[in-house]
């Protein structure tokens, strides 16, 4: 079914062609459970190719994308891509948390720059796998594993009617002999894979994660984000401090 995969990218490049004069740079698809269950296949080129520089018809405006409906993450990763444009940022399913690293891995797709940290085509595409998906009855899951470096995770989440940015600092690991091992024991191993140490203790971590798709871009813009967010009035979380994600949990949103 990769012929409905390859309509879904020329769908959505028309539609937002007819839209040109809203300038959208963001998009949500609402692929679960619609998609899925509807039609037995998720819309995964979406996510993969929308954020990308280049595809068979020549360059391209990368636009950033997230699925489910995703509205507060979509958010988040604009406001990265404003920050840092030259790369596309990119989410997913927080999978697991250990002391050694936390599994990013987003059910079928994410952003093709992160299979090489590149926007060049023949420099990503060697690394992308197909494989057949589990959450549909067909289609294919556009996998990698992200390479090493520097990220800057964020995520703006609500807590009743209070909006809070988690931010943190982290290193992606090259996912290769223990790493690999660790993050690959469950089901999803055709997924985008990024491995991430925060070097926080997971209990933490995960008391104080408010939503899933954690986002991702490269390189640590900490201090500009911080800065963007204080000009907006917008309370920053450091998930990436033990002291600090478990004042939220105990001291802030538990008596909101």
């Amino acid at each position: 079914m990769l012929d409905v995969h390859v309509a879904d990218l020329l769908g959505i490049r028309q539609r937002l062609a007819e839209l040109s004069e809203h300038r959208i740079r963001g998009v949500s698809v609402r692929c679960q459970p619609e998609l899925a269950g509807e039609r037995g296949i998720t819309a995964c080129s979406i996510p993969a190719f929308l954020p990308f520089a280049e595809d068979a018809e020549g360059p391209q405006q990368p636009i950033v994308t997230i699925c489910e409906g995703d509205v507060r993450g979509l958010v988040t990763l604009m406001l990265l891509h404003r920050i840092v444009p030259s790369v596309p940022p990119t989410f997913g399913d927080l999978m697991s948390a250990s002391e050694r690293l936390i599994r990013i891995s987003n059910c079928g797709a994410g952003g093709l720059y992160w299979a090489a940290h590149s926007m060049r085509a023949k420099e990503c595409l060697p690394h992308v796998t197909l494989a057949g998906n589990w959450n549909a009855s067909g289609g294919a899951a556009f996998g990698y594993y992200a390479p090493p470096g520097p990220v800057t995770v964020a995520r703006l989440t609500r807590v009743k009617d209070s909006y809070f940015m988690h931010l943190a600092r982290g290193e992606q690991l090259s996912i290769e002999g223990e790493v690999e091992k660790e993050m690959l024991f469950t089901f999803g191993a055709s997924w985008p894979q990024h491995a991430v140490s925060l070097g926080v203790n997971p209990h933490d971590l995960v008391r104080a994660m408010g939503a899933n798709h954690p986002c991702l871009t490269s390189g640590d813009h900490t201090l500009e984000l911080t800065y963007a967010c204080r000009e907006i009035g917008l309370p920053i979380v450091r998930i990436d401090s033990e002291s600090e994600s478990r004042h939220y949990c105990d001291e802030v949103i538990s008596y909101l």
